[in-house]
């Protein structure tokens, strides 16, 4: 398996509890030399990719009003609140509970400037 092969498996799998041993072990290499390789190849670190896959799935299903961020956090593969909602932090700049304001607003707005013609 080579590092694009790793690369999907940890975005078909960034939902379940998944480790950076866990996908060297799927690509057949060890930890370190799996974090290396792949450093060398996509300018990022294993845990990075896989956070990001994480947060992106999270955003999506943030854009749902009724998910509350410990169901959002579980689902993405973050069993941990805090951690979690450092990581988003991390990753957009701004709060998943921001991030949802942010978003409910230019919802509202949009609606308005479409009805407003």
């Amino acid at each position: 398996m080579g590092i694009y092969t790793a690369i999907e498996f940890m975005e078909e799998r960034h939902c379940r509890p998944l480790t950076v041993s866990d996908v060297a072990s799927a690509a057949g290499m060890s930890r370190s030399w799996f974090s290396r390789v792949f450093r060398e190849q996509t300018g990022m670190t294993p845990k990075d990719k896989l956070t990001a896959a994480r947060m992106e799935h999270a955003r999506a299903l943030l854009a749902d009003p009724s998910a509350c961020i410990k169901a959002v956090a579980s689902s993405v593969g973050v069993p941990c609140v805090s951690t979690f909602e450092r990581s988003f932090r991390k990753a957009y700049g701004v709060s998943p509970t921001g991030y949802r304001r942010a978003n409910a607003l230019a919802g509202r707005e949009a609606v308005t400037a479409q009805t407003a013609y």
